[in-house]
């Protein structure tokens, strides 16, 4: 289960190939509902914000959330995501657009 802000997040990772169980954040009813959500499938969530002040903030309360209902989750993902494209971009919903110029021109990102 993958716990993203929005479809444009979901519609990023899908062109990229990544497929799974998403759950949007700000349609489907904050991180309470989304930690519920998690706690009810019995599996590990991943956490995948974005890594601007709102992201790192949401992240937050979903780990708080997530860990007061017992259920294990997984942010490395976003940290080394915020690490590698931080100077590319701040969102999920572009990385999208950084990996095809990464596969266009693997030696410039403009």
């Amino acid at each position: 289960m993958i716990l993203v802000e929005g479809a444009k997040d979901v519609a990023a990772l899908r062109n990229m190939d990544i497929d799974g169980d998403f759950f949007t954040i700000q349609v489907e009813g904050g991180p309470v509902r989304a930690a519920e959500y998690a706690w009810r499938s019995g599996r590990k969530a991943v956490i995948l914000t974005d890594w601007d002040r709102r992201g790192g903030s949401l992240a937050r309360s979903l780990r708080e959330n997530l860990s007061s209902l017992g259920v294990g989750y997984d942010d490395r993902v976003r940290s080394d995501m915020a690490f590698l494209a931080r100077m590319y971009c701040k969102d999920v919903e572009s990385m999208d657009t950084v990996l095809a110029r990464l596969r266009n021109h693997p030696t410039v990102i403009s």
